[in-house]
């Protein structure tokens, strides 16, 4: 069953009769009812079986962030831990501050050199166990390979840097409901975290003005639907800031640019999101955008193949024995 809550109940702020009424999917104990007691449960399953096998194969087109620009995402109803290559949906934001545009332009041809910091994981909001977070070498090769992209390059030996590149990264989750409705103040404080990963200052502002006056039908447009989606759900994320060395020398930072990128998190491992996620940024890095894109990207999971038994061998039982 769908039950339409109204936003006000989990998030404080809102005026109850002003805010919209969200479809959220709640359990309810009437749908395993409705099958005990049917005349027909066989003929119901089977029902519920088609329509399963309708959505996973049915795809949505949606118009791209440009406003219909001729680019469309295929949407699959079928969940990601299904999914031999799922497709993940990732937003990319940078932003350069006033400072940073009177410095050199980086490209290929003309090069800026760098040093950099890995700050490692950071996992904010919500937290829970059995999380695995990819090696820091990895998503160090990664990142190298996007800057390298834009023409930020590290700096070798005997070569002056001009930037300090600070890289942080890890999840940012949501609370559950009944913890939500506990905390409404701390919930809306991480929405707002999300946000401001998602398309910076003037989005955490958007989602701001959304939490206070409810929700409105526009908000679920194609592209504020996609956004929606990714402030108000799980997000791994990744950040990177550009400093001026000389100012970071001199214990008075300045900030050149920050590029900031999440993908959502439902379904799928840290180790296998953020990986494509890094590399799908590279063409923004240390660019100057005006709102955050939105990308669809399909991953290639791994797979194993088993081949026929074979015997490549047998132990003799005196070393059994000496081995025991």
């Amino acid at each position: 069953m769908i039950e339409f809550i109204p936003i006000s109940r989990f998030m404080n702020g809102g005026d109850a009769n002003k805010a919209a009424r969200l479809p959220l999917l709640r359990q309810d104990s009437g749908c395993s009812s409705c099958i005990r007691h049917s005349k027909h449960p066989m003929l119901l399953l089977w029902r519920v079986a088609l329509v399963l096998a309708a959505c996973a194969a049915a795809t949505v087109n949606f118009a791209s962030a440009a406003g219909g620009s001729g680019l469309d995402f295929k949407r699959t109803f079928l969940p990601k831990p299904f999914e031999r290559n799922p497709e993940l949906e990732m937003t990319v934001f940078s932003e350069i501050t006033p400072f940073g545009k009177t410095l050199q332009h980086a490209s290929p041809a003309t090069p800026v050199y760098f040093v950099a910091h890995d700050s490692g994981v950071m996992s904010m909001g919500a937290t829970f166990a059995g999380e695995h977070p990819p090696p820091k070498e990895v998503l160090d090769h990664r990142l190298y390979e996007a800057l390298a992209h834009q023409g930020f390059l590290p700096a070798p030996e005997g070569v002056q840097a001009t930037l300090v590149l600070i890289f942080h990264w890890g999840s940012h989750y949501q609370f559950d409901f009944e913890t939500a409705k506990m905390f409404p103040e701390l919930t809306r404080q991480l929405v707002l975290e999300r946000a401001m990963l998602i398309g910076g200052r003037a989005y955490q502002r958007q989602a701001w003005i959304q939490l206070n006056r409810g929700y409105l039908p526009g908000d679920y447009s194609d592209r504020n639907g996609w956004l929606f989606k990714q402030v108000n759900g799980d997000i791994y994320y990744a950040v990177v800031s550009a400093y001026d060395l000389q100012s970071v020398i001199s214990h008075n930072p300045r900030l050149a640019w920050r590029t900031t990128m999440t993908v959502n998190s439902r379904g799928i491992g840290m180790s296998v999101a953020l990986p494509p996620l890094i590399l799908t940024a590279a063409d923004f890095l240390g660019k100057d955008m005006k709102e955050p894109s939105m990308i669809l990207r399909t991953v290639h999971r791994g797979t194993v193949e088993m081949g026929p038994l074979r015997v490549i061998g047998v132990v003799p039982d005196s070393e059994v024995e000496t081995k025991k």
